[in-house]
């Protein structure tokens, strides 16, 4: 506000908003402004319009400074929104009150209007800064994982199995009597013989 009444200031950045210029009041807008909105067309042109004193004001920043474009009357402006679509037309979309001229006891209602104007745009555009996009992190190589090695099997030789065929000579047979007295009988020998050797070598030496 400016002694008491609401006027419309700007300032501007040159270094991506680090530092700002002094705020001043936009191009020569006189009087109070009843509502403003700021929007940018395809070359990055910013573009106000303002309602001041019954008109809608089209102000162009170029060269540092605002140039001021072809206004519109009108009058009651409550709220007020503007873009720019492709390629280059400036909409705007207002609200205003209007008397419906069947009631003349009726209070004013508000009515939605449109106003679209064509942009003078460069012929060259400025060319759209490139987007950042991070850098992604290095991986590691992946390093593959040695099989395990596999663990010697040691195998023992395995005894022959024993042969229950008879001794050469000896007569086949399937008597557990007779083989018992035939492992007794020799081992009876043995003994007889030993008896007889140890009586000899006695009497051997009494004599």
């Amino acid at each position: 506000e400016n002694n008491g009444r609401r006027t419309l200031q700007h300032a501007w950045s040159q270094d991506s908003g680090q530092t700002w210029s002094r705020a001043a009041q936009v191009g020569g807008l006189g009087g109070e402004v009843e509502t403003a909105v700021l929007t940018v067309d395809v070359a990055n042109q910013p573009h106000v319009l303002a309602v001041n004193e019954g008109t809608l004001q089209h102000w162009l920043w170029q060269d540092e400074r605002w140039l001021a474009e072809a206004g519109m009357e009108m009058e009651g402006v409550g709220a007020l929104t503007a873009v720019v679509a492709l390629p280059n037309q400036l909409l705007t979309v207002y609200e205003t009150l209007l008397l419906d001229a069947t009631q003349a006891d009726a209070a004013p209602q508000p009515n939605l209007f449109f106003a679209q104007r064509m942009l003078a745009l460069p012929s060259v555009l400025p060319t759209p800064l490139p987007t950042l996009t991070p850098t992604p992190q290095p991986t590691g190589a992946a390093t593959a994982t040695p099989a395990p090695a596999a663990t010697p099997t040691i195998s023992f030789p395995v005894a022959a199995p024993t042969s229950n065929a008879p001794l050469p000579g000896l007569p086949e047979t399937n008597n557990s009597w007779i083989r018992l007295a035939m492992g007794i009988v020799p081992a009876g020998l043995v003994v007889v013989v030993a008896f007889f050797v140890g009586v000899r070598a006695v009497r051997m030496n009494r004599g």
